[in-house]
């Protein structure tokens, strides 16, 4: 999308477009999504009830994309939307969403106006960066279980919906200074539980290869809560400061990944974390803990379920799960 400083955002209505309370203040371009900062100009809201305001878009700007896959990228938006919708612990929470016409250059005249556009509180938090330093095993201990403990209680509430999320890298999660909580700052790599889905012609919308499960790439592949089992196993490698890259993307041996994390922690790994990686991380998704109830048991040293392959199920039908709030 094609945006300007001070840009009012107008939304699509029935008698043609109307201005919102949102302006813009600044713009960042991923490869398929925009991120606005947007300024609230709603006359009730004044300091210090001010908060941070992102609105997020679909970008298809030198995507070559085709009418196909506009569809399917508008669907999975609007999917991520109703979960954020849910107004979970960890979820951004939403303001507003409505319909904008899109100013792409690829996108064909009969779609421009049928955008889908989020705007969701941005609170005073920071990035999540690598470790840096610990004092001792125990302080490594402490750090690795508020770490896993705080996205799992998400992840689950998630599950409990219908939801799992295909990725987790560091600069998707965001650090609460006033609940001292780690938390979802994106959230457009949901996807429901069921069948992946997956179509050359309308690839995922915001998905890195290298931070995901490798069933997310499978046609035949199940997206169950062991999907993001995995990519909570690769979040914590991360944070423990191993690096993925484009020619690296997945864990294909748990023990050589936890030997390239950063050599000031590798002596210090608790037994419970070791056991949680080397689970976590196995290719086959049925040989992983199959929810955040287990990997809460792993990660602090109890015995958890014995694996057992996730049963092939119908696809979710819409009515279960909650209708947005927007």
């Amino acid at each position: 999308m094609l945006f300007r400083k001070d840009q009012w955002i107008e939304k699509i209505e029935k008698d043609g477009r109307q201005a919102t309370r949102w302006r813009v203040e600044d713009c960042r371009h991923d490869p398929t999504v925009t991120f606005l900062k947007l300024r609230d100009e709603h006359p009730d809201i004044r300091p210090p009830m001010v908060r941070s305001a992102v609105g997020v878009c679909i970008n298809y700007f030198r995507n070559s994309v085709d009418d196909w896959q506009i569809q399917g990228w508008r669907s999975q938006f609007v999917d991520a939307c109703e979960a954020a919708s849910g107004n979970f612990a960890g979820l951004p929470e939403p303001i507003d969403f409505f319909r904008i016409r899109t100013t792409d250059p690829e996108v064909p005249d009969h779609l421009r106006n049928g955008e889908p556009f989020l705007v969701y509180c941005y609170g005073g938090a920071g990035e999540v960066f690598p470790l840096q330093k610990v004092w001792d095993a125990a302080d490594l201990g402490r750090r690795i279980k508020a770490f896993v403990y705080d996205l799992a209680y998400i992840l689950r509430a998630l599950h409990q919906q219908g939801f799992v999320l295909r990725q987790l890298p560091l600069s998707s999660l965001r650090w609460l200074h006033s609940s001292k909580k780690y938390f979802l700052g994106e959230f457009l790599s949901l996807g429901k539980q069921g069948s992946s889905n997956f179509h050359s012609r309308i690839p995922f919308l915001t998905l890195e290869e290298r931070y995901c499960a490798p069933e997310c790439f499978d046609t035949a592949g199940q997206l169950t809560p062991a999907t993001d089992v995995f990519a909570l196993g690769k979040a914590l490698l991360m944070y423990l400061g191993r690096r993925f890259h484009a020619r690296d993307p997945l864990v294909l041996d748990a023990v050589v990944a936890m030997n390239q994390i950063d050599v000031k922690f590798r002596p210090l790994l608790p037994e419970p974390t070791v056991r949680f990686l080397k689970l976590a991380l196995q290719p086959d998704p049925g040989q992983r803990p199959q929810d955040m109830n287990d990997v809460m048991a792993l990660i602090t040293g109890r015995a958890p379920r014995p694996p057992q392959r996730p049963q092939r199920s119908a696809r979710p039908r819409p009515e279960d799960f909650r209708k947005p709030r927007f």
